[in-house]
């Protein structure tokens, strides 16, 4: 008997920072926001409701290098819950339970009837994707649907080749003639520009390691 989540569904926890405010946020909109697969097909009428589930998550610190990502999730009617000891571990559950959904006929079900997932501690804990825009400028909202798709595969370093011999897109406030080197003056970086970038990775629980090259590969500064 498949669980369907309420109208009215909530996540519940007590006094959420902000970051995991908006993760609590994102993640129901992205649940009821979901493209229905079989949007004439309803779903069984015999459904066990989910009305809310709770998220316990002590610890908010921002991403590190050895944050324990595990996590419990339970799935049951009427209520479920998340535990995690780290912001990583609560945002990896509530990827996986927004995995774990899928809107049919106008409502969001989970295909069971209870859910008992363990994420352990993953293998490696420098899951990365490299992106370069020092020779294949990419604008902010690229950037930031790049996070998008690396939290969505439970990718936790950005590493952001921001400069080469091909161009130098930051605008450093140190040595703002560098700017000189980039493809276009509209295809840079401003500093708003990257910590807009960090912190929108920091809320999916995502490092970024920008790389400067000098003294080489920098004939474009």
């Amino acid at each position: 008997t498949p669980l369907r989540l309420a109208p009215t569904f909530r996540f519940e926890a007590p006094a959420p920072t902000p970051r995991l405010r908006r993760a609590l946020e994102r993640y129901r909109g992205i649940v009821f926001g979901q493209k229905s697969l079989w949007p004439r097909e309803a779903p069984a009428p015999e459904t066990l409701p989910l009305e809310s589930v709770a998220v316990d998550c002590p610890n908010d610190a921002p991403p590190a290098r050895d944050d324990d990502e595990s996590y419990r999730l339970v799935l049951e009617s009427p209520k479920g819950w998340i535990n995690a000891s780290t912001f990583a571990g609560c945002h990896r559950a509530l990827e996986a339970f927004s995995q774990l959904t899928v809107s049919v006929g106008g409502s969001v079900v989970v295909n069971s009837s209870r859910v008992a997932l363990t994420g352990r501690p993953p293998l490696f804990p420098y899951r990365g994707l490299m992106i370069d825009s020092g020779r294949h400028f990419l604008s902010v909202p690229e950037v930031l649907l790049v996070l998008d798709g690396m939290a969505a595969s439970g990718l936790n370093v950005l590493h952001w080749h921001l400069t080469d011999s091909q161009s130098w897109p930051w605008r450093s406030k140190s040595h703002p003639e560098l700017i000189q080197g980039a493809y276009r003056s509209d295809l840079t970086y401003s500093r708003a520009d990257l910590d807009l970038v960090v912190a929108y990775a920091d809320d999916r629980a995502i490092r970024v390691i920008p790389e400067i090259d000098l003294p080489g590969h920098a004939a474009a500064a």
